[in-house]
């Protein structure tokens, strides 16, 4: 799976704070299915749309970022209020590659695979989102319908241009016993199934480490899941604090905060980074 550095990846989550949620107790986490329903056929699956390019501008002229990802031979990607830009000089120069209605306002809501291939999910109205996708470099982008509000999308993850995984979470949501819901699919975007959500009354810190494996924190508990949210099993008990977690593999991973902290051992134990 391509994904940036662990250097990127640090820099990228402290741009935006991660999507917080109460929920149930994670002493019972009973999971339960997600309502979902594909979009009809009266929707396009793919259409077309022009490349949206501007003249190069600096770093600064980008607006409010949300999400950057840099790539080798200096190609870059970063999202941000005023649309989605691409670099092919470290980012000295930016052009603009999406605009419009494509303000991203916050960090997940765009995935980089490589210098080719990038996502966004915007939206379309209440209820439902658009998943655009460039394969290109930006030039043309193909959209996708999808029945998900925006707003309630907290990180997008492709492992490659057909598998992907959509993390959700109610937008708003004043009830106790509300969801962060996983979607899969298997055909690049078209089509999205539910995976079994993880419920916890504590606000929940995650991370998609690739197309099946998923880790969240609750507390100082670490859950992993190796089945795309279908299960989930306790990984270490002594999490430390920390507002960002990130794994690089299935064993070493980071928890990010005013310390940084760092595990070899699946998150059974932890060292703290001086």
């Amino acid at each position: 799976m391509v994904f940036p550095s662990f250097t990127a990846r640090v820099a990228l989550v402290a741009l935006s704070a991660v999507s917080l949620l109460s929920i149930l107790s994670p002493a019972s986490m009973a999971p339960s299915f997600a309502h979902y329903t594909e979009a009809t056929p009266q929707f396009p699956i793919i259409s077309k749309m022009d490349s949206a390019s501007d003249k190069e501008m600096p770093y600064s002229a980008l607006g409010v970022v949300a999400q950057i990802a840099m790539f080798h031979s200096g190609y870059g990607w970063a999202a941000s209020s005023l649309g989605v830009f691409q670099t092919s000089d470290s980012g000295t120069h930016w052009v603009r590659t999406l605009r419009g209605d494509a303000a991203i306002k916050s960090n997940g809501q765009t995935d980089f695979l490589n210098k080719n291939t990038a996502y966004a999910i915007l939206p379309a109205n209440n209820t439902q989102s658009y998943l655009y996708v460039t394969h290109d470099g930006g030039r043309k982008w193909n959209r996708n319908l999808v029945p998900i509000e925006a707003q309630s999308v907290i990180q997008i993850s492709f492992a490659n241009s057909r598998v992907g995984l959509m993390m959700t979470a109610p937008h708003g949501a004043a009830g106790p016993l509300e969801p962060i819901a996983l979607y899969k699919t298997k055909d690049g975007g078209v089509k999205w199934n539910p995976t079994k959500p993880l419920l916890t009354k504590s606000s929940v810190i995650y991370d998609i480490l690739n197309a099946t494996h998923i880790f969240a924190k609750v507390g100082q508990t670490l859950y992993e899941s190796k089945k795309v949210g279908q299960s989930w099993y306790v990984a270490g008990n002594h999490a430390p604090s920390g507002t960002t977690l990130i794994f690089v593999s299935p064993s070493d991973g980071y928890a990010v905060g005013t310390t940084l902290w760092k595990t070899v051992t699946g998150g059974k134990t932890w060292s703290k980074i001086r």
